[in-house]
């Protein structure tokens, strides 16, 4: 998901957070500009794909400031799931 995505994403307040990805829906992509069927299959499918990789890596590659590989792997031994982290976050 490149930048223009993330801030549509952000112009449309579709995400508050990270974690609110993992909630995102066909229809919600559907809101974007030049956005078709195929395209917001392709992007759900990617953030499905997320999931099942190892969670230290996908908190890493988010770019979070001052979330480096350790405390990405600190994170995700915290946590061990992208469900049990978006919760949390969600309570915040």
């Amino acid at each position: 998901m490149g930048e223009k995505f993330i801030e549509q994403l952000l112009a449309l307040s579709l995400v508050k957070d990270v974690a609110d990805i993992y909630t995102l829906t066909r229809e919600n992509f559907m809101l974007f500009e030049r956005m078709g069927e195929k395209l917001s299959e392709n992007l759900l499918h990617a953030i499905e794909s997320s999931k099942f990789r190892d969670l230290s890596r996908s908190i890493f590659v988010l770019g979070t400031r001052n979330v480096g590989e350790h405390t990405a792997k600190l994170l995700a031994d915290a946590f061990g799931s992208v469900e049990k982290l978006a919760r949390r976050a969600n309570r915040s």
